[in-house]
């Protein structure tokens, strides 16, 4: 006696089970590898902030990668009251100083940059400018943070995907909402 189910035969209905199941484990494996796919891409975002640091007679900017993976870097530049400084290397910052200081214009103890196709590593801080004021002339700490109103730092970068482009603008990621 032959086996039947439904009018078919035992050996159709478990090669019909066969390929139904085949089906949904390969659509399960394949939404499976888009969410982890995803989940890689999130998992290495980086994400760029400022600090500035006001002691005694200095002044501080730092620039740090808080994200959890690497920033690479497409585009780095300094805004004046929303005008871009032109220059090579730290130059856009001796340009910003001498504009927001034109009188008794502090000493540049150290300057840097990010050029394209530079790296800030996860949890890498660097310092971009830290000036230091002569004891007489040192400005107050609100006169500081009014100053830093009028600069705006803007760096292009990407994860290490390069699947899309990250915008850090020290003015509106800091603005109180």
């Amino acid at each position: 006696m032959a086996c039947e189910l439904f009018g078919y035969s035992c050996e159709g209905v478990g090669a019909i089970a066969s390929a139904i199941i085949a089906t949904c484990a390969f659509f399960t494996a394949t939404w499976q590898a888009c969410a982890t796919h995803k989940h890689n891409r999130l998992s290495v975002r980086p994400l760029l902030n400022t600090w500035t640091d006001h002691s005694q007679n200095s002044y501080k900017v730092q620039l740090s990668n808080i994200g959890i993976g690497p920033a690479l870097i497409k585009r780095f530049s300094i805004y004046v009251d929303d005008k871009e400084l032109d220059g090579i290397g730290t130059e856009p910052i001796s340009k910003a100083v001498r504009i927001l200081f034109p009188q008794n214009t502090p000493h540049i103890l150290y300057s840097s940059h990010l050029s394209k196709g530079g790296v800030l590593a996860v949890n890498q801080t660097i310092d971009l400018v830290v000036l230091q004021f002569d004891q007489r002339t040192s400005p107050a700490p609100e006169l500081l943070e009014q100053l830093g109103k009028r600069v705006k730092l803007l760096v292009e970068y990407t994860s290490i995907y390069q699947n899309k482009t990250f915008i850090y603008d020290s003015i509106k990621n800091h603005q109180d909402d």
